[in-house]
């Protein structure tokens, strides 16, 4: 049922309900220890996810570094079809839907982007570049690196 409405909500190029976002954020941090770290990927969102996320690490006492993995929009198009084809991701073969989320994430998530920049927990990857590359500069920043 929950993956039913994910997939048709994808399929339109709309985001799921933040209720849905928040119980499945809460389902994973609340596994955590203390001392465990886990990664998020595309979360938070919105402005209200931001302030749900920031006010839940706040409680936790949990401290969090962000990654934007920066790309052109004709450049994340190229690639969204690639992994269409690669996947069989239906709604990445519909170049309206494709257009919807790029312009959802321009008026949601580039807000949320520059108050994370502005609060310093923002690192800006060059996605422009080879996998590796990408990859050895996102261990870096996490400290993963021997």
């Amino acid at each position: 049922m929950v993956s039913q409405y994910v997939k048709e909500t994808m399929k339109k190029g709309a985001m799921v309900k933040n209720s849905l976002v928040f119980d499945l954020f809460n389902l994973c941090s609340h596994l955590l220890e203390s001392n465990e770290a886990f990664l998020i990927d595309g979360f938070p969102r919105n402005m209200q996810q931001m302030d749900y996320f920031l006010a839940h690490q706040a409680m936790n006492d949990r401290d969090y570094i962000c990654i934007y993995f920066d790309l052109p929009r004709n450049l994340a198009v190229e690639r969204i079809q690639i992994r269409a084809h690669l996947q069989g991701r239906e709604d990445d073969l519909n170049m309206e839907t494709v257009n919807k989320r790029l312009d959802l994430f321009e008026q949601e998530t580039l807000p949320v982007i520059e108050h994370l920049r502005s609060r310093g927990k923002l690192v800006t990857i060059n996605a422009n570049q080879p996998i590796e590359t990408v990859f050895a500069q996102v261990k870096q920043e996490l400290g993963l690196t021997n």
